[in-house]
């Protein structure tokens, strides 16, 4: 395995830094790139790694700056605007290509170019971090329960970690690191407000359909207590049609419910924030006032999660659990990057579980499942 042989693109974000932190611990040097000279530079220095400057303007430009790597990460996003062109010049220069998108319609297009992929002897894998790894994993081990199941639900949530706390105890002490738990990157809001105008997804019938901003809010069963949740395009709503079958899907997420109430409210007027110069006035909020979360949170958060599949006659649920969501996405795309420099995955476009084993996810990721009693 070359442990130089990859690129990170997007390498100056949030969650970029954190792969590039435990990437250099494991010994790896991969080449840091992005657009802002200043900031990759900063990275480079610090971490004494080699650096490219590009954007992603043009597929055929961006071949050349990855000449002679094996795999790229794509971090940057929003992914809607960086995907394509990198997918593109990995496909023209045959190198892997990755990245932790949760974007619907990123996962699409990714999955549409299988055939594509495996002509040209590469893997083409999106949703390799938080989004949408243990989802993923959680839909396919609670299908094997119900085989002939039409619908699925998803629901996930940030906590206190409880590895060595009763649930009593930790449901105590859970405010603060739930609060540090649901912070968010500058990337991921941004990301957040270009979702806002195309509003809610799900799968009906096999066919991904647009519903108003929190369609849907209930109760949720998780593990340790009932959590109030309202219906967000997660990734699965395409990744787990596909790692699945099942034609029905919808993806929850704990909002409070005065959240839920305004989202509601905003839903007949989101279409404004397609507006470019409220997204670019948005960005420069994002950008002085997000920093994400503090390594501290990381360390202390946990999500937790549930499924249910169902027919008409019968329901089965699992619960599961993983480390906080960006601490994941670090071990979860460098296993993926490791995993394609040791020529471990098969070329073609897949979702994570199909490109590794679920039970295999399971053990190398620290997911934990447990059964719903």
């Amino acid at each position: 395995m070359y442990l130089n042989n990859w690129l990170i693109y997007g390498a100056n974000g949030f969650t970029a830094k954190l792969i590039i932190e435990e990437a250099v611990k494991r010994g790896h040097q991969p080449v840091l790139a992005g657009r802002t000279e200043s900031k990759v530079l900063q990275l480079a220095k610090l971490h004494k790694l080699p650096y490219k400057i590009f954007d992603c303007s043009h597929s055929y430009k961006i071949s050349q700056y990855i000449d002679g790597v094996d795999v790229v990460l794509n971090c940057a996003g929003p992914f809607e605007e960086t995907a394509a062109p990198l997918r593109e010049a990995c496909l023209e220069a045959g190198v892997h290509y990755l990245d932790i998108t949760g974007e619907i319609n990123v996962l699409a297009d990714s999955l549409a170019l299988h055939e594509q992929a495996k002509e040209k002897g590469i893997a083409i894998i999106s949703g390799v971090g938080f989004d949408v790894v243990p989802t993923d994993v959680l839909a396919v081990k609670t299908h094997e329960l119900l085989p002939t199941a039409t619908h699925l639900e998803l629901a996930f949530a940030g906590r206190a970690r409880v590895d060595e706390l009763t649930l009593d105890t930790a449901q105590e002490n859970a405010k603060p690191a739930e609060k540090n738990s649901a912070s968010v990157s500058p990337g991921t809001s941004k990301t957040i407000l270009r979702m806002l105008p195309s509003k809610g997804k799900v799968r009906r019938g096999g066919e991904v359909i647009t519903v108003p901003l929190a369609a849907e809010s209930k109760l949720i069963q998780f593990d340790d207590k009932a959590r109030y949740c309202m219906t967000i395009p997660w990734g699965d709503v395409e990744t787990a049609f596909h790692s699945t079958g099942i034609a029905n899907i919808t993806t929850f997420t704990e909002t409070p419910k005065k959240q839920v109430q305004w989202l509601k409210r905003l839903s007949p007027i989101a279409g404004i924030f397609a507006w470019n110069f409220l997204q670019n006035l948005m960005d420069r909020m994002i950008n002085k006032h997000i920093q994400g979360p503090s390594i501290e949170a990381i360390a202390q958060g946990q999500m937790t999660l549930v499924a249910t599949v169902s027919t008409s006659l019968e329901s089965q649920s699992l619960y599961a659990t993983c480390d906080e969501g960006y601490g994941f996405s670090v071990t979860s795309a460098l296993y993926f990057v490791e995993s394609l420099l040791a020529h471990k995955i098969l070329p073609g476009a897949y979702t994570p579980t199909q490109a590794v084993e679920p039970d295999t996810l399971v053990e190398m990721l620290g997911i934990q499942l447990s059964a719903v009693k």
